[in-house]
């Protein structure tokens, strides 16, 4: 008996193991994302001993397709062997891919179109897989005067693919890039990659901006988006940025030979706790303590009302910045800017005062400003057509409703005893004058006929719903 009992445990527990193991392949297939590839056609190398091959990853959600990836897989073999190198490159979007070609043997490189004035490239080392991934916005508009192309440059990120992966948002100005990555302006851009020379150009400023950075004992420089300004004649950049997390100003040449001679002479001011900046909450974010403006679904996303600021800054002449406050009052008047530092070119600050905060009350009453006063509006001009009304011979009508809007106004439904006519030179006060006291004429006594009789009769047969206004009534 005991031995029969020993069995049925053991039994039990193959049983219940195996239900576990079960449970956790369902889970782990749940857990995985189903994927489909789309490659380009093999590329072999100039020498014909590597060749090179970019995939691109559909994501399957809910069974169906999504249109455009974000992810590509660049794969490089070697001819007549199974070691193959992989480098998986995240994009915005890809909405169409260009074969890969090689520039050397050792590098190569392919192009993808992102949406309407946007595309990337990305160039990839054969030997490392060590990749450099550059994508923007051009504008082209070609000017019918001179019946030429211009192109205007409004957005420029680089990504460094090695060790680590580094992400570099720039500044633009003048179809190039000014900051942090100090370069020459765009090539002209056909779907073919650009000009070896012009990558050299951006490795060598990402070099530099990396080397910057540790001169400075700084980990992470991330720009405040819309703070910079520009000196007279474009010789000086000013931007506020976050400098480890912690707000910071920057004044920066555009006059330089290379990247490392225009960073040897940058300059880092570091601001008080109460300039609160966006990039903030994007480096927090990045350390997963606090969502940003990429992980927020934008129907949720906190509208903005006047009253509130922004930090900025500006050029007081050649030689000075300013860090100000622009804030937002109302729809009627101009932002007004309150200066906060002074920024010297010899490295010196000065502050000049402090940020005005933000008050909840004030910021609610502002943005409905516009709503309260339209609601006036609307109960003056109601004030005077009960006016109006009261001074008009009054006809037997049981209720009414005014033309007003419900958001304004509310219907107000006059009752048989308002109707009724006051004394002569007796003050009557309406629920439509909030309170206003109107003295009325005095009404002539006149004796009902019978097509007053006929009337009355009439009035009292219509339906009470009737939202003809006392106007008409009074006009007939």
């Amino acid at each position: 008996m005991k031995k029969a009992m020993k069995n049925q445990t053991v039994f039990g527990a193959l049983r219940f193991g195996s239900l576990l193991l079960v449970l956790f392949a369902s889970a782990v297939a749940l857990a995985q994302v189903r994927t489909l590839t789309d490659s380009t056609r093999p590329v072999a190398s100039p020498d014909g001993k590597k060749i090179v091959i970019v995939d691109r990853i559909f994501r399957v959600i809910d069974g169906e397709l999504e249109r455009y990836p974000s992810r590509m897989l660049v794969r490089i073999s070697e001819t007549g062997s199974t070691v193959t190198r992989q480098r998986l490159i995240d994009a915005s979007q890809v909405r169409l891919l260009n074969p890969p070609r090689w520039i050397d043997t050792r590098w190569s490189a392919f192009t993808y179109n992102i949406s309407k004035n946007a595309n990337g490239v990305v160039y990839i080392n054969s030997d490392t897989a060590e990749a450099l991934q550059m994508e923007f916005v051009a504008l082209r508009r070609r000017m019918a005067a001179t019946d030429t192309v211009e192109v205007e440059l409004t957005s420029f990120e680089v990504t460094h693919y090695g060790t680590r992966v580094v992400r570099i948002p720039n500044i633009t100005r003048r179809n190039r890039s000014v900051f942090p990555l100090f370069l020459r302006p765009l090539p002209p851009y056909d779907t073919t990659p650009f000009p070896w020379v012009y990558a050299e150009q951006v490795m060598n400023a990402v070099t530099a901006f990396q080397e910057f950075l540790a001169k400075n004992k700084v980990s992470s420089l991330r720009v405040e988006e819309a703070s910079e300004s520009f000196a007279p004649e474009d010789k000086m950049l000013a931007a506020l940025a976050c400098v480890d997390g912690k707000p910071s100003a920057i004044l920066f040449p555009l006059e330089a030979e290379n990247a490392a001679a225009a960073l040897e002479r940058a300059r880092l001011f570091s601001l008080d706790p109460e300039i609160t900046l966006t990039c903030q909450a994007d480096t927090a974010a990045q350390s997963g303590d606090a969502p940003t403006s990429s992980t927020i679904n934008e129907d949720n996303e906190p509208l903005g009302h006047f009253g509130e600021y922004r930090f900025r800054t500006s050029w007081k002449d050649e030689a000075t910045a300013l860090v100000e406050q622009e804030v937002f009052e109302s729809e009627e008047q101009e932002p007004h800017r309150i200066p906060l530092y002074a920024l010297h070119l010899d490295g010196k600050i000065e502050k000049l005062g402090g940020p005005k905060t933000a008050d909840a009350s004030t910021s609610a009453a502002l943005a409905n400003n516009m709503e309260v006063e339209e609601g006036e509006t609307t109960a003056v001009e109601t004030t005077n057509e009960a006016e109006e009304t009261s001074a008009a011979p009054e006809l037997k009508t049981e209720s009414y409703s005014t033309d007003v809007p419900t958001s304004a106004a509310p219907q107000i439904k006059e009752s048989p005893a308002d109707t009724k006519t006051q004394p002569s030179g007796t003050p009557h006060t309406s629920p439509l004058t909030h309170g206003k006291k109107v003295t009325p004429k005095p009404r002539p006594a006149r004796t009902p006929s019978s097509a007053d009789k006929q009337q009355s009769r009439a009035t009292k047969k219509t339906p009470t719903t009737s939202r003809t206004s006392t106007k008409q009534r009074s006009s007939r």
